[in-house]
């Protein structure tokens, strides 16, 4: 018996169950980082881990200085994300 060919969304479909799922998305832009929550789970950790003010955030990330990034990321890891 033969089987069809896979059309262009089962194909997309296969391919995003493959990938990783991610919690944030951290971008180094140099003279600043930037962390994006992308599920549920990294928005509540954020609002109970860190005191953010209302200009940190920029769309649906929040800037945080180069010198704090890695020990913030540690932090999320230990925490789960």
């Amino acid at each position: 018996m033969r089987m069809r060919p896979h059309t262009t969304i089962e194909r997309e479909w296969m391919r995003a169950m493959r990938k990783p799922k991610r919690d944030m998305v951290v971008e180094n832009h140099g003279s600043i980082v930037m962390f994006r929550p992308l599920t549920e789970k990294a928005m509540q950790w954020v609002d109970e881990n860190i005191p953010l003010e209302s200009w940190q955030w920029f769309g649906n990330a929040f800037a945080c200085e180069p010198q704090y990034a890695g020990d913030l990321a540690e932090g999320m890891i230990d925490g789960g994300l």
